[in-house]
Parts: structure tokens; sequence; C-alpha cells
């Protein structure tokens, strides 16, 4: 889990090397979903950010 933060994305330059490194990680085989959270999820509404968790699992396991 990422946590997307204001301060990583006020320059251009945080922007651009955050893009490359998911661009990257879109890249792996073995990746099955990539979910992206900000602070305010993680910490002011955390009962939501897990019931997007959950339904993400939930929808993969059905794929196996």
């Amino acid at each position: 889990m990422e946590i997307d933060g204001a301060e990583t994305h006020l320059t251009c330059r945080g922007r651009a090397r955050d893009l490359r490194r998911f661009n990257e990680l879109a890249g792996c085989p073995e990746l099955r979903a990539v979910l992206r959270f900000t602070w305010e999820d993680v910490f002011v509404r955390p009962v939501a950010m897990l019931a997007v968790i959950r339904r993400h699992v939930d929808r993969l396991r059905r794929r196996e």
C-alpha cells in the first residue's frame, strides 16, 4: 500500500517520479491490482478505504 500525499506531488519532479514508479509497478506480471489512497483515506476514512480493499480482494478471489 502506498499513501499518496500532497507533499510528494507538489513539484513536477515529484509527480513525474511517482508516475514512473507507478508505470514500472504496472508492468509487474504478478500484479493483480493497484489501489492508491490518499492520506485522508487512510487516516480520516479508514472504514471506507477498507471497504474498497475488501471489494477488490473479493473480486480477485472470484477470478481464481
